[in-house]
Order: C-alpha cells, then structure tokens, then sequence
C-alpha cells in the first residue's frame, strides 16, 4: 500500500440512513449500561452518558450506492482510492469516511490496558449505531452554532451506513479482513469534509521544522537577552484532596530558571488556585524579535486564538466535547485535543473542528457512573470461570453494577466538574503538553536547547491568544490586523 492511499473496496450495505439535519431527535431513552458491555463476552463498547437518539423518516440524495472498506486488494477487487485519515477513517475526494475499517484489517480487536488486567476487548475500525448516530446529530448542531459566530464545523453529517459480513469479500482480497465480535452491528459515518490537516500533527509540526534552522542559527547568549518572559508554574498539581483527578504522567513543558530570568518561581500558593496558566502573568510576556521569528509569534497567537474562541462557544453553548468515564475507573475520554482542529485555507479564519461521536450537550447529559468496585468483583468471577465449558456463565449470581443513586439522571455537579476537566486537558495542550498519542511523530526526539526554548515561548504565544478567544476579546493580534489590509 502506498502512503497516505488507502483502497476502498465496495460492499453490499445492510442498512444506509441519510441524515437530513432534522431526523435525529433526542429521547428520554437512556443507553444501557447492559447493551454497551458483554462481560461474558470479554467485550467492551464505548458508551457516552447521553440518552439514545431516534431515527425518524429516512432522507433522501445519498451520495453512494454501496458501503465501502478498506482493503489490500486483488487485482478482481472492485475498488476506489482514497487518502488515509487515521487508522479507522478514509477521505475519498470531499468526503470522510469515518469508521470504514481499522487500516486493512477490517474490524479487528484490541486489549485495553485496566485495572484488573487484559480483560477488556475493544472492536476497532468502525462506529456504532450510538456513536454514528450521535456524530451526525452533534456535527449539525455544532455547525449551526459555529454559524452564528462566522465559523463553521469541518464536517457536514449526510449518514451512515450499516455493514453485513465484510468477510464475504476475502476472496477478491490479498489481506483477509476480520469480523470480531459479529454480534456487534458496525457502523460508519459520511461527512462532506473541508480538509484532513491536523493542528496538532501536520500545522504546529511542520512550524517546529520551519522553525529549528531559524533558531539554531542563534547563540543562546544571544537569545537570553532577546527574552522577557515570565516565569510559569512548572508543575501543576491539584492539592486539594477532595479532587481525584491528577496529572499524573503527563508531560508538562519545563520552564527552565536557567534561561527564563526577569521573574521568581510562582509561589507555591498561585499553584492551589486551579489554573493551568493566568492572564495575569501571561499579558506581560514580551517576544523582542523580528523578521522571521516574529510572524512566528504572530501565527501562534493567533492559532491559540481561534482554539480558545471555539472551546469557550462550546462551554456557552453547553457542549462537552466527550469528557467522560467509561468502563476504566483511571482513564477518561476526551476528543479536547489539537488534532480535532482542521486547517482550512480558503477562509478568514484557519481552524474548524470536528470529531463529535462522543461528544453529548447539557440537556442531553445523565450520570452513568458505575460503581466500579461491584463491577471488578463481577469480571473476576467471570474471569476465573470463563474457560470451564460445564458452567452455564448467564446463571452466575453476579452483584448489582451500581449502587449510584444518581445513576440516570441529569447531575448537575458532575456536569460541570466534566467540562472543567476538558478545560483544563486543552489548556495543557496549548501549554506544550503532549496530550494525543503520536502529536510529535515528525519531531526530531533530540532537539537543540534554542528549539526548546523556542518552543516555550511560542507556546506562551498560543497561551496568550488562547486567552483573548477564551474572554471573548476581540483579536487585536497582528495577523489580524494584517487581514484587514
């Protein structure tokens, strides 16, 4: 296969539902816990707290008269190309394809890291009915918001389809596909798309790689008397302890004393108030060049500008991007990332967002926190008797799976605590923080120390912008300025 071209085989779909903007409407139907998981099974589906959406008369003018997937085809093989986009998404022209097989291996299954041990298997390469369903419904709504702002969404929803058995094409295949959990109807999204460049993987790496001649060329005497910044907290950590959740293994970048040198430490007070970073300090950092490095500055404010501007209309608007607990009782979901930023070249503004499968608004929200430790109990159980074939498995007494009061019903608090946390993940991002897997996979793994320092201060750019689009100011940056030449 070559980069960056994926083949697209043809495929008889069992189901296609063309999406017309108003025939997905929310219920008082809540997903259950139950319909999501298959502990006997050892499977595992992610399952955003959101009640169920409904399908109502099928739309009209589908773009496409089959389903496709992705394949290494034969040369009998009824084919299309297309671009890669991830591993489970494909871009043919226009369109995005998400959920149309994970790279060429169809629907394969992976082992999730967990608390118990390798449990849990994931079906990877497709949507589900609930996350397809949930993706068209939010990216309209998301665009329509945008729309009042003069932005707009990345994606515009057209439908889905469901697959049959993909693996009655082996035969015309070099690679066979696999159908894991056969069970588990497999979903895929369409999108007319306006792009598939990444913020955080294609933009802010290729700015890196422009930038590493431009500041290697200076001497670092030089340089550290070209900078005013203002020292940042170095280490954010939540003191309080009625907060569970910690920072823990994530790299936030250093602010080094031996080059950052106008200001103290932070004390360790300014650390306990919950920020992540302060316009208070961040409005006095002073960037003293010009030419080449200073557009830089220019280009990173403004891009943290536009992330901060879209994350505050997404709180305004009630929207959590997909903050959540799922079956981990450690990790949490989050599409609040850089790489959910497309860049676009053909508007005023450079960035659109995207990637809403997971992603659930206020009115829609309901706990579904399960008590995990009646949970771990049941798995074990299962676990020990799983391979014993004389056990009927379904007539275990298994405990209840939450005890949670709170369990299917709007929670105001967790609500809120949901959307800080999301907050506080982008705002890691904007700080340098290496929050998606594989955001610095072009990056040269040793750097000079001008890079590093330069990649500090572009960050504090970001911060700076960020901040701006967060309070709801107005861009007085100097790209913008320059766009209105």
């Amino acid at each position: 296969m070559n980069q960056g071209v994926v083949y697209l085989a043809r495929v008889e779909p069992k189901k296609t539902f063309i999406f017309n903007g108003e025939n997905l409407k929310p219920t008082d139907k809540l997903y259950s816990i139950q319909s999501y998981r298959y502990p006997l099974q050892g499977f595992s589906v992610l399952c955003p707290p959101a009640r169920d959406l409904q399908e109502l008369e099928n739309g009209q003018g589908f773009p496409f008269d089959s389903a496709f997937i992705k394949v290494q085809p034969k040369d009998e093989c009824n084919y299309i190309e297309g671009k890669a986009s991830g591993k489970r998404s494909a871009i043919y022209e226009n369109y995005r394809f998400k959920g149309c097989g994970n790279l060429d291996l169809g629907f394969n299954v992976q082992i999730m890291p967990h608390e118990i041990g390798e449990y849990f298997r994931e079906i990877r390469g497709c949507q589900f009915e609930h996350t397809a369903k949930r993706e068209l419904y939010v990216t309209h709504r998301v665009d329509q918001i945008l729309h009042q702002y003069g932005l707009e969404g990345a994606n515009k929803s057209l439908g889905y389809w469901e697959y049959n058995d993909v693996t009655t094409i082996n035969d015309q295949l070099a690679k066979k596909l696999e159908n894991e959990g056969d069970f588990i109807p497999k979903y895929c999204s369409i999108f007319q798309t306006l792009g598939d460049s990444r913020l955080g993987t294609h933009l802010l790496q290729g700015l890196k790689r422009l930038l590493q001649p431009l500041v290697n060329a200076i001497s670092l005497d030089e340089l550290k008397q070209k900078i005013d910044i203002p020292e940042r907290i170095k280490q954010f950590e939540f003191e309080k302890p009625t907060n569970e959740w910690h920072l823990t293994g994530t790299y936030f970048l250093q602010r080094d004393i031996d080059f950052i040198i106008n200001q103290p430490i932070p004390l360790k007070e300014q650390a306990e108030k919950d920020l992540i970073f302060d316009w208070a300090l961040e409005k006095h950092s002073n960037i003293q060049f010009d030419g080449d490095l200073k557009i830089f500055g220019i280009i990173y404010e403004r891009l943290g500008y536009e992330v901060g501007r879209i994350k505050r209309i997404f709180i305004d608007h009630d929207l959590n991007w997909g903050y959540f607990r799922d079956h981990s009782k450690l990790m949490y979901h989050t599409n609040a990332h850089l790489d959910n930023f497309v860049v676009v070249t053909d508007r005023e503004y450079l960035l659109a967002p995207l990637d809403f499968d997971i992603a659930f608004f206020k009115e829609e929200f309901v706990n579904m926190e399960i008590d995990f430790n009646y949970y771990f109990n049941n798995i074990k159980i299962i676990d020990m008797v799983r391979n014993h074939k004389d056990i009927d498995l379904s007539k275990l007494n298994l405990q209840p799976e939450q005890v949670n009061q709170m369990f299917g019903k709007f929670d105001e608090k967790l609500w809120n605590w949901g959307l800080e946390m999301e907050r506080y993940v982008i705002e890691l991002a904007i700080s340098g923080a290496d929050v998606i897997q594989g955001s610095n996979m072009f990056i040269d793994e040793v750097q000079s120390k001008q890079t590093e320092i330069f990649e500090v201060i572009y960050h504090d750019r970001m911060r700076i912008g960020y901040l701006n689009g967060f309070n709801h100011r107005q861009d007085t940056s100097n790209f913008q300025q320059r766009q209105l030449i």
